[in-house]
């Protein structure tokens, strides 16, 4: 499996999709498609961040050799040590605002003395204690980040002591939450707002070697973002994907069928 933060560490760019249908066979097929990584959503996909349903999907990542995501639903710690138990690379929590938050969730994923995560080896992340304890808290250190989502506007009145945090890797932003607080979706006064918080944002994260992740939901977004100095990029949610493919299978045989395309 690709650890897709020395690649964006390094420059490069790496690319997945969200998955909001909590399908572990989508996760798999995700993953041999040639994608990066992907980004299972407990905030909005109807999964637990505690139950079977998300332990199905990281295996199922793990099978099919692609970098597991998690969403968490809230600023809870235990869904970070969760998370990382179950073998996901890295977890993105909304709505996070200022660099107190960020210190107390990222205590959650490092073990001590760099955090404060519980110290427990018969979890799958450490293949249930076959893994010997140093080189998985190793892997753990190099291999696991807290992904702060920034959407809403209080998140940029301090941005430096946030981007200062120690342990911070990347940080993604929330185009359409900062949006709706701002001037309202859609509109010309929000979309110039965003963008400068975006602009902001990139700039800052370079100065410091912090990589961004952003959301692109047509081909022609995912070239702006790279040329924006976006390292991770995820590409549309499975559900819109999958249902924009059934639409235009269906067209053609509505219109064979003499019905409405």
């Amino acid at each position: 499996m690709k650890n897709i933060w020395a690649s964006m560490d390094a420059g490069e760019v790496v690319v997945g999709h969200w998955v909001a249908s909590a399908s572990p066979v989508i996760v798999e097929l995700i993953g041999y498609s040639g994608a990066d990584m992907v980004a299972i959503d407990c905030e909005h996909g109807p999964l637990s961040p505690y139950g079977g349903e998300l332990d199905a999907c990281i295996r199922a990542a793990h099978a099919s050799d692609i970098a597991p995501l998690v969403r968490l639903s809230s600023h809870d710690g235990a869904q970070v040590s969760r998370a990382a138990d179950l073998g996901a690379v890295g977890v993105i929590v909304p709505h996070v605002n200022t660099a107190d938050e960020l210190e107390r969730l990222l205590s959650h994923a490092q073990f001590p003395p760099v955090g404060n995560r519980g110290c427990y080896p018969a979890v799958r992340a450490a293949r249930y204690g076959v893994t010997p304890w140093r080189d998985y808290a190793d892997r753990t250190r190099t291999n696991f980040a807290v992904v702060p989502l920034l959407e809403e506007p209080r998140a940029f009145e301090d941005l430096d002591a946030l981007l200062d945090v120690d342990g911070l890797r990347a940080v993604a932003i929330g185009p359409l939450d900062l949006a709706a607080r701002l001037h309202g979706v859609g509109t010309d006064e929000s979309a110039r707002a965003v963008e400068e918080l975006f602009t902001d944002l990139v700039a800052a994260c370079e100065r410091r070697g912090i990589s961004v992740i952003d959301g692109a939901w047509d081909f022609d977004a995912v070239r702006q973002k790279v040329r924006a100095g976006v390292r991770g990029i995820m590409y549309s949610a499975d559900v819109n994907l999958l249902a924009g493919a059934l639409s235009e299978q269906m067209k053609p045989i509505r219109q064979l069928l003499g019905g409405k395309p």
